[in-house]
């Protein structure tokens, strides 16, 4: 009842047109408001029992059907109002469901009129969103109508009492897909929450965010994804930038099959374009190195496997000379073998970098703690998992991680380095330790040996921690998974260990 007479006063408050009056309304002059943002009621069993009884103890708010879409100045007066005519019910939805299926003819009403559209809506939502009755879909929706009235942000603040940054997260809901959006809400297996929805923001397309959300399989899952697509929007955005610093040196892109090792070119500069380990700072600062550089030979530039690289044509008499049709084609063997190592070496740091800043962000973000520290299974797997790679277990490892700065008198202090280090690591749950541990072992780890050949043992373990890590949100890709498992067409025929 308190929450009623609030919402009286807000509409009282609303304009000086409003008029409105309570009396009894025959159910059947009574529909659903078009605008109205819940479009499923939910189960009202209980709500019909209990309305059978004792009764609607509450007024529904309702207007006549012409005051939906007219100014406020020109809807009518109470005096004016056809009561023979049709009503579009405000607030009480699901009372006026539950009393049709208890049987009763008429309900108590409060009819206003003064109300602009965009005050009706308002009305509904906050009626809604304070009983969490909306989908995430539906409040989503509602603000975004409400903003194509007309009303600014801060209007629907005023209007809803909903702090902006709420608003703003339901706006963005309102631009994914919502076939996919329903899908994923309506899979019991998935639990989508809106936290899930926030994490989606840091993808700045729209498309590429109904891509993820589309793609993922649980809530873990999704989180991992958005944190790819956003990597990987900020990676393009990178070589953008990078290839705008070539274009004002003057230096072309290499033509298409050209190969960053080749025999004609050799590579001067390279950036590394991933955005998992280094800030937008870092990258503009060597951006800024690379306008000064200086040559007189022809340059050209190409991205590969998310690396950029700046190449020198070689002079013509450091190429070699061998022109005889067998050295060529032992050059272009060797030449075509090397490329492919370097590709799958790259393929394979990718895959490596993006276990690791999965396991960082896990840990400094604090997500799905209960799941690392708590459960048995995940726990144990990591355990055997570093038994059996024999990892250095340490307390090198987790200061790297964590950064800190130990002394150098406590380093050379073995009983006061244990004692420090014995009660910083204290709060740290054990999975997460032996997560970080696995962070530091598996920085250089890849699957190819020097010559192009299939390291089975190591690809082995990138497998298994890919697996473990399948708990966290982390998924591989079809090639990805061709370069831990071997069947990747780059990697030459014979392996160690097979």
């Amino acid at each position: 009842m308190i929450r009623d007479s609030r919402r009286a006063e807000r509409i009282n408050h609303m304009t000086e047109n409003i008029k409105m009056m309570v009396l009894q309304m025959p159910v059947s002059q009574l529909e659903h408001h078009p605008d109205n943002p819940r479009k499923e009621l939910g189960d009202l069993t209980e709500l019909a029992d209990s309305i059978g009884k004792k009764g609607v103890m509450q007024n529904l708010t309702i207007i006549p059907q012409e005051c939906r879409d007219l100014p406020v100045e020109q809807q009518p007066g109470m005096s004016q109002i056809r009561m023979d005519a049709t009503f579009y019910v405000l607030i009480g939805n699901r009372r006026m469901e539950a009393a049709k299926q208890a049987g009763l003819k008429t309900l108590p009403c409060r009819i206003v009129t003064g109300l602009s559209k965009k005050d009706q809506i308002a009305i509904m939502l906050e009626e809604n969103m304070q009983r969490n009755d909306l989908t995430i879909k539906e409040q989503g929706d509602s603000f975004q109508l409400m903003l194509d009235l007309g009303d600014s942000v801060e209007d629907i603040r005023e209007k809803t009492g909903f702090s902006k940054s709420t608003i703003y997260h339901r706006l963005n809901i309102a631009k994914l897909d919502g076939d996919i959006l329903q899908e994923k809400e309506e899979d019991e297996s998935f639990q989508l929450t809106m936290a899930d929805m926030y994490a989606l923001e840091k993808i700045e397309s729209v498309e590429k965010r109904n891509e993820v959300l589309k793609k993922a399989t649980g809530s873990s899952n999704l989180r991992y994804l958005a944190d790819q697509a956003a990597d990987e929007e900020k990676e393009e955005k990178r070589l953008e930038r990078f290839a705008e610093c070539m274009q004002a040196l003057d230096i072309e892109k290499a033509p298409k099959g050209t190969a960053a090792w080749s025999n004609g070119w050799k590579i001067t500069r390279s950036i590394n374009l991933s955005a998992k380990f280094k800030t937008d700072e870092n990258f503009e600062q060597e951006l800024q190195e690379l306008e000064l550089l200086e040559t007189d030979k022809e340059m050209g530039w190409k991205e590969e496997y998310g690396w950029a690289y700046v190449m020198e044509k070689r002079e013509l008499q450091e190429q070699s000379t061998e022109t005889s049709a067998e050295q060529n084609a032992a050059r272009s063997k060797a030449q075509l073998q090397g490329e492919n190592t370097e590709r799958i070496r790259k393929q394979c740091k990718q895959i490596v970098e993006s276990m690791r800043a999965l396991i960082y962000r896990t840990i400094t973000e604090k997500r799905w703690v209960n799941s690392i520290g708590g459960t048995g299974k995940i726990t144990d797997a990591l355990w055997n998992f570093l038994l059996k790679e024999e990892l250095s277990v340490s307390y090198v490892a987790l200061e790297d991680f964590f950064d800190w700065d130990i002394l150098e008198e406590i380093r050379d202090n073995p009983d006061k380095y244990a004692e420090v280090m014995k009660e910083k690591t204290e709060p740290i749950l054990r999975g997460e330790q032996m997560l970080i541990f696995v962070w530091s072992e598996f920085e250089h780890t890849t699957s190819v040996y020097y010559d192009g050949r299939y390291n089975k043992e190591a690809a082995g373990g990138l497998l298994e921690m890919a697996a473990i890590l399948k708990d966290y949100g982390f998924s591989l890709t079809e090639t990805e998974q061709s370069v831990l498992d071997g069947s990747s067409p780059l990697y030459t025929k014979e392996e160690y260990g097979a």
